[in-house]
């Protein structure tokens, strides 16, 4: 029997090991244009290398950061139980005839995880709720979490003096996710 796509768990998972041993700091108050992004510069997300973890204020354990990019790393690479899927098709240049369609190569989402310690009250006025939708999705696209053709991005944010998670998904991982609105 084939293993099935369980996309929630991932979540459930991550908001887990994210919030287990999390630790109080003082830390920095964050827009979406301060916060580093972990590709382009990891040691200001503490991590050792490209990432897409991004833990600027040392929230979580060494050890949960790297479980956390092992999930995302999974997903990307579609080790079971996460299938590489196909996103789409294009057209050849000039293409006329149903058979000059091409299916694009099986990909997979990308995920990236930020946490903070609090958005800078500045960027999230008093409605928290859609500061947080708003931070979510602006690193989304500042990152440039996904691939553009299939929109087939996450980001999991979560602020915890503010308490708020966001989860920002791509148009091309709503229909995968449980309990999303298309």
């Amino acid at each position: 029997m084939a293993r099935q796509k369980r996309p929630e768990l991932l979540v459930v998972s991550i908001v887990i090991a994210v919030t287990h041993h999390i630790v109080s700091t003082e830390g920095r108050e964050w827009t979406p244009k301060t916060l580093p992004n972990p590709w382009t510069n990891h040691e200001a997300c503490n991590r050792p290398h490209p990432s897409w973890v991004c833990d600027p204020d040392g929230l979580m354990s060494e050890q949960d950061q790297n479980l956390v990019e092992g999930i995302t790393k999974a997903i990307a690479q579609g080790d079971e139980p996460y299938a590489l899927l196909p996103c789409g098709e294009t057209k050849r240049a000039g293409a006329q005839e149903a058979s000059d369609v091409d299916r694009l190569a099986p990909v997979n989402d990308q995920v990236a995880v930020a946490v903070i310690e609090q958005m800078d009250p500045s960027y999230a006025g008093t409605d928290l709720a859609r500061a947080a939708e708003k931070f979510a999705r602006k690193i989304h696209d500042i990152w440039g979490v996904g691939d553009a053709e299939c929109n087939n991005g996450v980001v999991l944010f979560l602020t915890v003096k503010d308490r708020r998670v966001y989860v920002s998904t791509g148009a091309g991982v709503k229909n995968r996710l449980p309990g999303r609105n298309s």
